[in-house]
């Protein structure tokens, strides 16, 4: 079994590729899987696979790829590569960004030495002129999982997965995975799951992963975020199956954010926006009444509270 399985999803990268390859290919831990998501790229990304990993022989027997006929999206992109990854910890890599040389190694030998489940490393956003650190607000190597699970939900912290190495049991126990056809926030939702089942969290408080913000979003998400009514539809069911989502805060906060860009994006009508969001809505103050009042003003502010909910 290799210690850790990387999944990368390409699609249309050959400008920036090869150097997230080449980064990766380097890395100071051996025993790596490498799963190689091709979703159906028509530029020359596949033919820089090929010629980078040429001038690494040692890693070609590491490296499996995953052809997709047409593309589907990042979501499931990210859904194939876990379902063929065999490592005993998982995490991802975009086509646009790099890591440092011991990325890997250092949080494989943190998750075995503290038994982590999940263990976070800080990261640099790469700007056109700048770089600024993102550094996880916590000062204890090991890290409060509620704590993270409230700074995701007000957007302190990041709910990427190229900076979160995962048990690969963990996942499996607890029937972690992306949706399927999901171009937004598909990391969020795989994140807010594996956080919800309490995992053992280790903090590196390093900065091994650049996260390149002249580029984004992902080129999966074809450099622009989709929020039309099939997305949305996507959004609001992975949102449904986590565990305890209906349970508080964190369901409704979600539920808002989900409103607030689909709103602000206005790519819905008014008719579309309400069919979309109010039968989950609905459903969940009808059984929890008493978080009504709590909740009515963001709702309101984003054309979600029915006046007749109650009635």
């Amino acid at each position: 079994m290799p210690k850790v399985s990387v999944i990368l999803p390409v699609y249309q990268a050959d400008a920036y590729l090869g150097r997230t390859l080449r980064s990766l290919f380097s890395q100071t831990l051996d025993d790596i899987e490498y799963i190689i998501v091709d979703d159906a790229s028509t530029d020359r990304s596949m033919e820089i696979v090929d010629a980078i990993l040429s001038q690494y022989p040692g890693r070609e027997s590491q490296v499996k790829i995953i052809k997709h006929p047409h593309n589907t999206g990042v979501g499931t992109a990210r859904h194939d590569g876990l379902m063929q990854a065999t490592g005993e910890f998982v995490i991802h890599c975009d086509a646009d960004d790099w890591l440092e040389p011991e990325a890997y190694e250092l949080m494989y030998e943190m998750a075995v030495d503290n038994d982590a489940d999940i263990v976070v490393c800080d990261f640099v956003m790469e700007h056109d002129n700048r770089s600024s650190l993102s550094r996880h607000n916590t000062e204890n190597r090991r890290s409060d999982t509620q704590q993270l699970l409230d700074d995701i939900l007000v957007r302190r912290a990041h709910a990427a997965v190229w900076n979160k190495m995962i048990r690969r049991s963990f996942i499996l126990h607890h029937h972690i995975d992306f949706t399927k056809g999901l171009r937004v926030c598909e990391d969020l939702m795989f994140c807010l799951h594996a956080l919800i089942c309490n995992p053992g969290i280790s903090y590196l408080q390093r900065p091994l992963y650049h996260y390149d913000r002249n580029i984004n979003p992902n080129p999966l998400s074809h450099k622009k975020k989709t929020y039309d009514s099939s997305q949305i539809r996507l959004w609001l069911d992975a949102l449904d199956r986590l565990p305890c989502s209906r349970t508080g805060s964190l369901y409704i906060n979600e539920l808002t954010h989900i409103a607030y860009w689909t709103f602000r994006h206005k790519t819905l009508t008014r008719t579309e926006y309400r069919t979309l969001f109010r039968p989950h809505l609905t459903k969940f103050l009808r059984s929890n009444q008493p978080s009504y009042i709590r909740y009515s003003t963001a709702l309101g502010a984003v054309g979600l509270l029915p006046a007749h909910l109650f009635a």
